[in-house]
């Protein structure tokens, strides 16, 4: 089996399993270590919280479509940009 053949094949089986184990780990402690800075201030400025969410009532529904017009065409211009650039 040649070099390259073997790299495909290793590369098709995915990461061993020591390296996949490593991933979990690392994800878990950042959940958790997101979670602990997360939670402290949600519980501490929970007043606050919960008063943004009561001005989601009195959102203008012409600006949200606005909003959201504006961010696509962003979106898509970005788009359009990468692939000059790539291409």
């Amino acid at each position: 089996m040649t070099a390259i053949a073997q790299l495909l094949a290793a590369r098709r089986t995915g990461p061993s399993l020591p390296w996949r184990l490593a991933r979990t780990w690392r994800r878990l402690f950042l959940g958790v270590g997101v979670a602990a800075v997360v939670v402290p201030v949600v519980v501490s400025e929970g007043h606050n919280v919960g008063r943004s969410f009561d001005k989601f009532g009195s959102l203008s529904l012409g600006w949200v479509v606005t909003a959201l017009v504006a961010e696509f065409v962003s979106m898509v211009a970005f788009a359009l940009v990468q692939r000059q650039m790539v291409s």
